[in-house]
């Protein structure tokens, strides 16, 4: 798909990447909203625009390998302007349909063409194992191909944290971009990697002990907390980390690129001095050209900087409201505190509540949704959704049936981790849903609760136990891993620690069978499968 893309690009046109893994509803609406044309995709991928009105390109095909090699190979000298499309990334949208982000040509070079700490050359080799559709995608693409460097793909597999660190290790990676939640899991198996150079941390909050456990174990390795929104393509700011952090220190989030242009602003848009919270707006040439196909929601967050000056040349003419609280320190340094909306951030994936809550109200039997974020151990996000269901409905059976209709409207990242049934809504004195006094998700042992049995159950109790920070006796063999707060980045963390209970589990089996009682009697059958299938030594 990289020669595709470069492809695309050296033709003047612009790609939108589409995630495999998102359910047909998503794709289909981003290739209606663009307008898209032609889709080039590989044989094993094909059939997923089988019934569409598109010309499919598979480029593994063998068809489409003699058409390309009969085509003249006459070298393109034509060059895109920098105001040309590069792209089109999708990200969570509030009003119930994701938004499409463009950027141009001239916003990847700024990236991709720093000076300093960003700076690549042809001794690079980064690692790329974001999702295509995730914009991290274009900085562990590009920034190392534009500078001569090697772009390591991480292999089509499941992304374990054994098989994250062999990658790396094999293929001599020395630069790479982590999501903060799987950065907080990496650190605490990511020792002996001699090679690697370069850590980015970027997506959510950078948890300090995170940092401090890799510090320790790969002490030749720079850290560095990058902050940035789609909007302003990938990173706006970086900070250097020290190599001597405090556990409860917040981190900085950085100073802005070389060309990029920061404003920290009151609500009456007033400049901030030193130590007052306001809301971040950025701009320069990695600024977007804006959301396509939304000309009023492209204005009220791409706005004029009131500070502008044609005759000076203060600033660029257009700023990017972020949406993002912060602060100025004493040494220059931004300081992240918050959002001034209800967006947040959720295992590195930007994520409006509003959306979710959007289609969960588009089942028949809900009468009323509210999604809101809860906080695990470690200080990470996950989200929770509440149900008002109409008077008729079913609870078990409509509840089955409302996440079973979600999984098919929106990617995994905009799942909540469970759903709780409300049959009224706490109210504030000013008649708003008073979310202190909602029921809280915890996990609770009811009296038809079933305990492990068996070994293998009793095994996988101790690993859920410890993966979830949830006490062993409170679960029950009919639990799901996923309603019991499980996300992606806590099966990979599963998985990893299977070895220290003698399990082998795959990502995909905890997925499939997310059930204790059902994940303990697949792997029983895998395991017996197996043994039959072991062919004895001759004697």
């Amino acid at each position: 798909m990289l020669v595709g893309m470069l492809g695309i690009l050296k033709a003047g046109c612009a790609y939108v990447p589409l995630d495999p893994t998102y359910p047909a509803s998503r794709r289909d609406y981003m290739m209606a909203d663009t307008g898209m044309s032609q889709v080039i995709t590989q044989s094993g991928l094909a059939g997923l625009f089988a019934d569409l009105d598109v010309t499919r390109i598979v480029l593994d095909d063998e068809t489409t390998s003699r058409r390309i090699a009969s085509l003249d190979m006459t070298r393109l000298d034509d060059k895109p302007p920098s105001d040309a499309l590069a792209y089109i990334i999708y990200t969570s949208g509030s009003t119930g349909q994701p938004k499409g982000v463009m950027i141009e040509h001239k916003g990847v070079v700024r990236l991709v063409k720093q000076p300093g700490e960003l700076q690549m050359s042809s001794a690079t080799r980064f690692l790329h194992c974001a999702s295509i559709a995730f914009d991290a995608a274009v900085f562990e693409l590009w920034s190392p191909l534009i500078n001569g460097g090697v772009s390591i793909l991480y292999p089509s597999t499941d992304l374990t944290l054994e098989t994250l660190n062999e990658v790396i290790q094999r293929y001599e990676v020395n630069t790479a971009l982590i999501v903060s939640g799987l950065f907080d899991i990496w650190s605490e198996t990511c020792s002996g990697l001699a090679g690697l150079r370069r850590v980015f941390v970027g997506g959510d909050k950078l948890n300090p002990a995170a940092v401090i456990r890799c510090q320790k174990n790969l002490p030749h390795v720079q850290l560095y907390n990058a902050y940035g929104p789609t909007e302003n393509t990938v990173i706006t700011t970086l900070y250097k980390l020290p190599e001597q952090i405090n556990a409860d220190q917040s981190l900085a989030i950085g100073r802005g690129l070389k060309g990029d242009f920061s404003l920290v602003l009151s609500q009456t848009g007033s400049l901030l001095p030193v130590g007052v919270v306001g809301e971040l707006l950025v701009g320069g040439d990695g600024l977007a050209r804006g959301y396509f196909n939304r000309p009023q929601l492209t204005a009220s967050c791409f706005v004029p900087n009131p500070y502008y000056d044609i005759n000076q040349s203060h600033g660029p003419a257009y700023l990017y409201r972020t949406g993002d609280l912060v602060s100025y320190q004493d040494d220059g340094n931004l300081q992240f505190h918050g959002r001034v909306d209800q967006q947040l951030k959720v295992r590195g994936y930007r994520v409006e509540p509003t959306e979710i809550q959007f289609h969960l109200e588009q089942h028949p039997d809900v009468r009323r949704a509210l999604v809101i974020p809860a906080e695990e151990a470690n200080n990470r996000n996950y989200l929770v959704g509440y149900v008002e269901l109409e008077n008729d409905a079913e609870k078990t059976d409509t509840l089955v049936s409302v996440k079973y209709e979600l999984s098919q409207q929106l990617p995994k990242h905009l799942i909540p981790s469970t759903l709780i049934l409300v049959s009224s809504w706490p109210l504030t004195a000013n008649g708003k849903i008073d979310l202190k006094k909602l029921p809280k998700a915890e996990v609770t042992k009811d009296k038809k609760s079933v305990a492990p049995v068996t070994q293998l159950e009793c095994q996988l109790a101790e690993l859920w136990s410890k993966t979830l920070d949830i006490q062993k006796e409170n679960l029950c063999v009919y639990d799901n891993f996923f309603e019991l707060g499980g996300h992606s980045l806590s099966v990979m963390k599963m998985v990893s620690l299977a070895s220290e209970y003698s399990l082998c589990i795959s990502a995909k089996e905890v997925f499939a069978f997310p059930v204790l009682k059902e994940l303990a009697e697949q792997l029983a059958e895998r395991d017996t499968q197996d043994a039959e299938f072991v062919v004895p030594e001759n004697r």
